[in-house]
């Protein structure tokens, strides 16, 4: 699990830029019953401060905030299938218990399902609904420290935290799926700057998809470019570096807190990009722990090498990074 039970946390919305709200003014601590709850900009007061208490098994969860007279849970309006708080002492479970469901394997990012009302927590403009799946942004949420960037990560921690773990094999095409880890690389990294989630589509304008053209051996070509407007450069010091100076290398870009892509070559199988995150006191590839767009999965870079490049010997040559973020 991303989080902790009874650990005070904002809860981010990337597709808004904003968190859930208990909307109005309550500095004199008092509270109602049916009060909405909204989406808004960071406040840094404790009307987003919401805590994850833990109700019978893992992921089934009341999510409250506690004013002056008490514990306040996200709750279900009947008649208007808006969210809004209640009081715990006089709320029912099926308006208040809520499953938390992983959007993906790992990283933080939930889906909130009102199981009584077959119903998600859902963004719509500055609102909050409990609406039908829909499987877009506007039902992802991420448990944030309070204060902290959603996008993660911390210099000297030697761990990045990236807000998505996106999976080239849902990607849109035969080629997306056989070729698409450097552009899920892309996405990743984009995310993690702007805290944004983004659809394969968003990012169609920045590659070139060569499936019709080559439908026995289907691939895309990245140009690494960004909807925000930057892309990301190129460090070619791994490719003078020895294979221990290139982990090394690799290992200040974790500790500046810095999301690259990695271009592992060939062995015996393919050539593969892959996001280191995280690092131990070990030499080896298997020292590093990637984010491995195949599957969309945390893994040792080690394995991520073997799995797609058909072993590590051949190593790394370059890096794409942010432009503003590169290793002086």
């Amino acid at each position: 699990m991303d989080f902790e039970y009874n650990h005070y946390y904002e809860i981010y919305n990337s597709g808004s830029g904003k968190y859930v709200n208990l909307s109005g003014d309550h500095e004199d601590g008092i509270v109602s019953n049916g009060e909405k709850v909204t989406m808004y900009a960071r406040t840094n007061n404790p009307d987003q401060r919401w805590a994850l208490e833990r109700y019978g098994s893992d992921y089934r969860v009341r999510i409250v905030l506690q004013r002056g007279d008490g514990w306040y849970a996200l709750n279900y309006n009947t008649s208007t299938a808006g969210c809004i708080v209640w009081h715990l002492n006089s709320a029912a479970d099926s308006d208040t218990v809520i499953t938390l469901e992983p959007v993906v394997s790992f990283g933080g990012l939930y889906r909130l399902k009102l199981p009584a009302h077959n119903a998600y927590l859902t963004v719509v403009g500055s609102e909050l609904k409990w609406l039908p799946y829909t499987g877009d942004g506007d039902q992802y949420f991420l448990f944030v420290e309070p204060g902290s960037n959603p996008g993660g990560g911390g210099s000297g921690e030697h761990r990045i935290k990236l807000p998505y773990y996106y999976n080239q094999k849902d990607g849109p095409t035969a080629g997306f799926r056989n070729t698409g880890c450097a552009v899920t690389c892309g996405m990743a990294m984009t995310s993690f700057y702007s805290g944004k989630y983004y659809s394969f589509e968003v990012f169609e304008p920045y590659y070139d998809d060569y499936t019709a053209s080559y439908p026995n051996a289907p691939y895309v070509s990245y140009s690494w470019g960004t909807p925000e407007g930057y892309t990301f450069a190129v460090d070619y010091n791994p490719s003078s570096l020895n294979e221990a100076n290139t982990i090394a290398y690799i290992k200040r870009y974790i500790d500046q807190g810095t999301p690259v892509a990695c271009h592992c070559l060939k062995v015996t199988k393919n050539e593969h990009w892959v996001i280191p995150i995280e690092y131990t006191s070990g030499s080896g590839w298997d020292s590093i722990t990637v984010f491995d767009p195949y599957k969309g999965v945390r893994r040792s870079m080690a394995e991520a090498m073997n799995i797609s490049c058909g072993g590590t010997s051949s190593g790394v040559d370059r890096i794409r990074c942010h432009p503003n973020h590169m290793l002086g």
